[in-house]
């Protein structure tokens, strides 16, 4: 994200192709006044209708299936996934941190996406993958109960920070470990 260079960004699943449209309502939702999060695709979006409804973007408080496949907000907003979240739960961290900033989380509702597979996260819920996903679902459930429970800002900052460190001193030995065993 360092190296945008735009200070609007999108990030999108590469099994997707979103029409010009979406990126369209995108910009026009971030040029309103309101202070705007992330915007992501409703399940619409993926389903096949008989009557095409005009496309719409409204506000939502709910991350539901589909909205992660193409997320978009400004640079400045970019909240760093934190590096003990690996693969999974990044888009929760991303949709609930903007939240925290007050900024709206919006969806885009009733424009057809084309995707090359029938569902989604095919790469990451190949077996190899579990491992990882476990790991990233217990850290993520641990901070999100931390953070039910504690509504202080600088509690939640410190929590997140010394957890960060501990991540990161994990990482370093299990690279030492691997490098002797290897």
């Amino acid at each position: 994200m360092e190296h945008a260079s735009c200070p609007i960004v999108a990030l999108c699943n590469v099994d997707i192709l979103p029409p010009r449209k979406a990126f369209h309502l995108a910009l026009e939702a971030l040029m309103e006044p309101q202070p705007v999060g992330l915007i992501g695709l409703e399940k619409s979006c993926f389903e096949k209708h008989s009557d095409r409804r005009p496309p719409i973007i409204h506000n939502t408080h709910q991350r539901r299936y589909g909205f992660c496949c193409l997320m978009i907000l400004r640079k400045a907003h970019y909240k760093p996934i934190p590096n003990w979240i690996r693969i999974y739960s990044g888009n929760i961290w991303l949709f609930e941190q903007q939240a925290a900033e007050c900024r709206y989380n919006l969806c885009i509702a009733n424009l057809p996406i084309k995707r090359w597979k029938k569902k989604h996260s095919t790469t990451s819920s190949r077996p190899e993958f579990a491992a990882i996903k476990s790991t990233d679902d217990y850290s993520f459930g641990c901070i999100q109960d931390l953070h039910r429970h504690h509504t202080d800002a600088g509690v939640n900052c410190a929590i997140l920070q010394a957890l960060e460190r501990v991540a990161a001193e994990l990482n370093a030995l299990r690279h030492k470990l691997r490098d002797r065993a290897g």
